[in-house]
């Protein structure tokens, strides 16, 4: 009863105790002599009876970040209170362990935390000495001394001769993509998150940390642009409106447009309305007289062409409906028959998606028109009349009745408010199979 009350006492008062110098050997006074964590060199745990201190200095042999304590040595008399299973955990990166509580008896006890001491002052470097980098791309520097136990620090880049910057985070200053022999010969090398505000040309480079440590580097840091590209546009677009496509690397220097091509090989070359400085997006306004209908979508830069096509469908107006994707088999520019067999199930992406009102009123109904390339005759089915759901997508079942052929796929869109509206013709004709 006599120690768990002094453990109480010891809960609640512990703020007033008063630090004062604990000797190393057995006084009766409690104190802690030694810690022993896996992985971590003996040499470099000190203990600071004066502030009761474990401080942890990093090797220049450093391979991770965390550790566990496996031991601990103790003046006589003296015990580690509520050691956890497993021993403590102690990241180097952000010092958040526990404080170590050790008690003697009658009544003494020593609170003892951990702190995390960098082998020198900081300072940043590039790889191989070579001050280049590439837009668009992670940045990889040699930082010495980065680890504190402040968290891992930013990168702040500033373009010469102006006040233009962008902050980046650190994000692992032992990042597993790259190859062990590198990380072995290099345990300085950090990686930082992509920098979002940097085009073509020279910055200087700081690492600063939450201490208030910070460095520059010696040279200057020379941005190169890297290789252009496009990402996947919206897949519907109305025709007379802006559009915004992104992307990698699309500076305002580099002459950035996008071109439409039709099944037919009809080409159209769009100037961009905006390019955004840093080369991630472009803005197109679509000519009102575009043709609606499906086209290959894809950007040019410097009078050649980005990546691969993309699959875009032009409309005339928002709720005109549009085939998207039948069973992910609808590619740009494809003139072979799409092949659909009686009866079997398809999934389908069409717009407008199904949604419901209420208390299960559907909004609109899409039905699926076929016409006959041999005879004109036309047939319409029901789409789905279910919302779209990522476990059981609308489904595309062709009749079994329907004849073998060859036919025109269009979609009708019923709305509550009578209207009834036509996709435009798929751009390949579909072949029906038994």
């Amino acid at each position: 009863m006599k120690r768990v009350y002094w453990l109480l006492l010891m809960l609640t008062g512990l703020a007033n105790c008063r630090t004062r110098e604990i000797p190393d050997t057995g006084t009766g006074e409690a104190a802690l002599l030694g810690v022993s964590l896996a992985g971590f060199p003996a040499q470099n745990v000190q203990i600071d009876q004066s502030r009761r201190q474990i401080i942890l200095t990093i090797p220049d042999s450093l391979r991770g970040s965390v550790y566990r304590t496996t031991s601990f040595q103790t003046a006589p008399g003296s015990t580690v209170w509520a050691i956890p299973t497993g021993g403590f955990t102690v990241d180097l990166t952000r010092n958040d362990a526990p404080p170590l509580y050790v008690l003697s008896d009658p009544n003494k006890v020593a609170i003892y935390t951990f702190v995390v001491k960098p082998a020198g002052p900081l300072r940043v470097r590039f790889l191989d000495n070579q001050p280049y980098a590439t837009t668009a791309r992670p940045l990889a520097l040699l930082v010495d001394n980065l680890i504190d136990g402040q968290g891992l620090g930013q990168v702040i880049l500033t373009r010469r001769g102006t006040t233009e910057r962008d902050t980046v985070a650190i994000e692992n200053p032992w990042p597993g993509d790259v190859p062990a022999a590198v990380r072995a010969t290099r345990p300085q090398l950090v990686l930082t998150r992509v920098p979002q505000h940097i085009r073509p040309g020279d910055y200087t480079v700081d690492v600063v940390k939450s201490s208030g440590r910070r460095a520059t580097a010696d040279q200057l840091l020379t941005f190169r642009r890297g290789t252009p590209s496009q990402l996947e546009p919206g897949r519907v677009a109305v025709r007379g409106e802006r559009l915004t496509l992104t992307g990698e690397n699309l500076f305002p220097g580099d002459a950035p447009e996008w071109q439409l091509t039709t099944a037919t090989g009809t080409q159209v070359r769009l100037k961009p309305a905006t390019v955004t400085p840093y080369g991630w997006a472009i803005s197109v306004d679509l000519p009102a007289d575009l043709p609606a209908g499906y086209y290959a979508s894809q950007i040019w830069v410097d009078g050649q062409p980005v990546g691969q096509k993309s699959r875009l469908a032009v409309v005339t107006q928002a709720d005109q409906p549009a085939i998207l994707t039948i069973a992910d088999n609808l590619k740009p520019l494809a003139a072979s028959p799409l092949v659909l067999r009686l009866g079997q199930y398809y999934q389908a992406w069409i717009m407008p998606q199904l949604s419901d009102i209420g208390a299960g009123t559907v909004q609109v109904r899409l039905s699926i028109q076929l016409s006959s390339l041999a005879d004109d005759a036309t047939s319409e089915f029901v789409f789905s009349t279910r919302p779209y759901n990522g476990d059981y997508p609308p489904a595309l079942v062709v009749p079994t009745t329907l004849k073998p052929g060859l036919y025109r796929l269009r979609v009708v869109a019923t709305y509550a408010d009578g209207r009834r509206l036509l996709s435009e013709p798929l751009e390949q004709p579909v072949q029906l199979m038994p």
